[in-house]
């Protein structure tokens, strides 16, 4: 059986570095809960983050069928998104 070393200072510095970025991306990708009407599911919020979608004005940018596209978004969650843009009085994108 291998035993591990001690990690460098390199080394140790590197995983500081990844570990920072990979907070990064978690942050820029995580879903704004508040931003979208409730009912959501987490997969679709999820989706709707990733995509960069961080608002519900956002939405008006994409059309029912790109974001039917995402992974995570179905059937509900689209109609839950369009009758909260109605009720702004906004639709999707023709």
């Amino acid at each position: 059986m291998a035993t591990k070393l001690p990690k460098t200072t390199r080394q140790k510095r590197q995983l500081q570095v990844d570990s920072a970025k990979r907070a990064a991306v978690m942050q820029a990708t995580k879903p704004v809960v508040a931003a979208f009407p409730p009912g959501m599911s987490q997969p679709a919020q999820r989706a709707l983050a990733s995509a960069g979608i961080r608002r519900l004005d956002d939405l008006t940018r994409y059309s029912e069928t790109q974001l039917h596209q995402l992974h995570g978004m179905g059937p509900k969650a689209l109609g839950i998104l369009a009758a909260a843009l109605r009720n702004q009085g906004k639709s999707f994108r023709q």
